[in-house]
């Protein structure tokens, strides 16, 4: 591949995926073959004015009117602009008769998470006990200082143990931290699914 790309005059190669640690590694770590081939680029989530925009316009196409900015809310809401999800979201909602309502946004997120639910807890299955705590924490909380006595006290952890989690999550796109530096679930349905089992929780006891 490296001796294809540096050998083009007239086609440009473009590395792209999800697994940000991993495209750092390819391009980063000097051991790796494709070490400094290209120039970096790190994309943010598309905004949610973008997707305003572009929802709307295939509203009406699909239904000849726009849907209101409180259901294109919520559909942002449920899914944080991880754009796998809107599309997953939307590809269901676009199938109905009629334009879709926030209780049906809501009922129709939940289901897909539901469907998902085994996939999503083998991978929680496969974290530490710490690294859980951690996780569901999170999914909670707005957190910007993940070593504060609050923190220590949500997750029952000390310093050290949030650090080793955070670091081993961080590197494998578990977490990330946004625009704002606030940490978060890089998967929204796993974050649904945390909340979803702990309220089922609450009201079985």
């Amino acid at each position: 591949i490296r001796h294809a790309a540096e050998s083009s005059t007239h086609v440009t190669y473009v590395f792209s995926g999800s697994s940000r640690h991993l495209l750092s590694q390819m391009f980063s770590e000097k051991s790796r073959p494709l070490y400094h081939l290209c120039s970096l680029m790190k994309l943010e989530r598309i905004s949610e004015e973008t997707y305003l925009g572009v929802l709307n316009k295939r509203a009406k196409a699909n239904w000849n009117s726009l849907i209101s900015s409180s259901v294109i809310n919520e559909i942002i809401a449920l899914t944080h602009c991880h754009s796998y999800y809107v599309n997953a979201l939307c590809r269901v909602l676009w199938k109905l008769k009629s334009k879709p309502t926030i209780p049906t946004v809501q009922k129709t997120w939940l289901q897909y998470v539901e469907d998902q639910k085994p996939w999503i807890l083998d991978d929680i299955a496969r974290l530490s006990p710490h690294q859980k705590s951690v996780l569901s924490g999170v999914a909670y909380n707005n957190i910007s200082e993940p070593y504060s006595m609050e923190f220590q006290r949500i997750t029952k952890l000390s310093a050290s143990q949030i650090k080793r989690s955070l670091e081993g999550m961080l590197r494998d796109d578990i977490l990330y931290k946004d625009s704002k530096d606030i940490l978060r679930i890089l998967d929204p349905a796993i974050e649904t699914c945390i909340r979803d089992i702990a309220r089922l929780s609450y009201q079985g006891d």
